[in-house]
């Protein structure tokens, strides 16, 4: 069969998949539709009043005839964007695809028709509700990583110098970060389910955007009768793990290794705009020092990457790092302090080799029923640290409920002093 009629039935098939299937797997939102949504996500990521999460993935396809850097990203490949809004089963509600590889996600995101709809109110989104009996209507919210404005309806988490030594920040953090991650996750299950999507796909831009919107529609399809993202995964044969798995660690140095450094004040005017020139950012080359760390300042969450975060999404794996001085929530320390018994309990030379040996054999001793072990009691720590969270939810909803009300008397017009307050409980 020649390439020209293999051609023309995958256009075929795929606008058939997105014309019938779509409008069946992934309908218009309505009010009760989005009601629905922020249930399922209050019950099972406990964030209130969410609606979905939001993120962009890049397709990689090869380069485009006539494109020049048109479709080059940061990665250092030709791409088209998938922005995509996921509801708490990891099924798509909402998508917008071919964006520019070269555009970031904020900017993609103000053009899309996800996000004119949201900020022209039109996406049949809910009314105001409250969270807690009595308390003031809050809006219905998506859920979006640093690379997205803060809006009224689109969360963003808090930027590190607003986290030193506040934990109500850290908290709200920590529930963001576990609400957004179903997006990552349904990018992960797409890239399982369809494997093109690991290579760069060989087509011009307009068939790769019908191709990922066909994959969405069967995507979602499928998670209506199973949202068991490992339903279909097969094992990673290079770690011995399964594809979407976890990996747990902290946030030791060794571990957020950057793939390249980020400009700061330090860094000569020079060197400055040659990172920005590198990253293909238009600008004025009379303005100060200041004014380009402003610039670099808006496009730096692109490319404040980790080495091993980066790594393990070739594998479609998450990386979750546990909260700063939580070590009890990661099971490897349980089993590093086994064998840290064992070495000191048979260590008699103290010479190189033979604690080299000790440490060797004192991972050997940790059989996988003691690692089940490990995770158990992790498994324990994690579900004392979810009923104190709830335990201070309902106090805050009590206080609340009892709060104290206030109200003033007198004619306005007067000065404060001759206001009389008093109170009604």
């Amino acid at each position: 069969m020649g390439f020209s009629t293999v051609r023309e039935i995958v256009i075929e098939v795929c606008d058939a998949i997105w014309t019938r299937l779509g409008p069946i797997v992934m309908p218009q939102p309505t009010d009760i539709f989005w009601k629905g949504v922020a249930e399922r996500y209050n019950t099972l990521w406990n964030f209130p009043n969410c609606i979905g999460a939001i993120d962009g993935k890049h397709i990689n396809i090869q380069c485009p005839i006539n494109a020049g850097t048109t479709f080059y990203n940061y990665k250092g490949c030709h791409s088209i964007v998938l922005l995509a809004l996921v509801d708490a089963d990891y099924k798509f509600t909402a998508i917008d695809v071919g964006s520019y590889g070269r555009n970031n996600d904020a900017g993609i995101f103000s053009k899309s028709n996800i996000g004119k709809m949201l900020e022209n109110k039109t996406l049949n989104v809910p009314e105001d509700v409250p969270l807690v009996t009595n308390g003031l209507p809050q809006p219905y919210v998506i859920l979006g990583d640093e690379a997205f404005p803060l809006k009224r309806y689109l969360l963003r988490p808090y930027s590190r110098r607003h986290l030193g030594g506040n934990e109500p920040n850290k908290i709200f953090n920590y529930r963001l970060s576990r609400g957004r991650r179903v997006v990552e996750n349904a990018f992960g299950i797409l890239a399982a389910r369809w494997r093109c999507f690991r290579k760069s796909l060989e087509v011009q831009p307009e068939l790769a955007e019908k191709i990922v919107l066909a994959a969405c529609c069967l995507h979602n399809m499928l998670c209506t009768d199973n949202i068991d993202p490992d339903a279909d995964i097969s094992p990673n044969e290079e770690l011995g793990m399964q594809n979407i798995s976890v990996i747990v660690m902290d946030n030791a140095p060794y571990h957020s290794v950057k793939i390249e450094r980020c400009p700061t004040l330090c860094w000569k005017k020079a060197d400055i705009e040659k990172w920005l020139d590198d990253k293909g950012e238009h600008f004025e080359r009379l303005v100060n020092k200041i004014r380009l760390m402003e610039i670099v300042k808006h496009i730096k969450p692109r490319f404040n990457k980790y080495v091993i975060d980066e790594y393990v999404k070739t594998k479609n794996m998450t990386i979750l790092r546990t909260p700063p001085y939580h070590c009890e929530l990661n099971p490897i320390e349980l089993a590093w302090s086994s064998v840290k018994r064992y070495v000191k309990s048979n260590i008699s030379t103290f010479k190189l080799p033979d604690v080299k040996q000790l440490l060797e054999d004192g991972v050997n001793q940790c059989t996988p029923e003691m690692w089940n072990n490990f995770v158990e009691r992790t498994l324990k720590e994690e579900d004392r640290f979810w009923r104190v969270d709830l335990t201070v939810d309902d106090v805050m909803q009590y206080e609340n409920i009892n709060i104290h009300k206030m109200t003033i008397t007198g004619d306005t017009t007067e000065s404060d002093s001759d206001l009389g307050c008093s109170n009604l409980e």
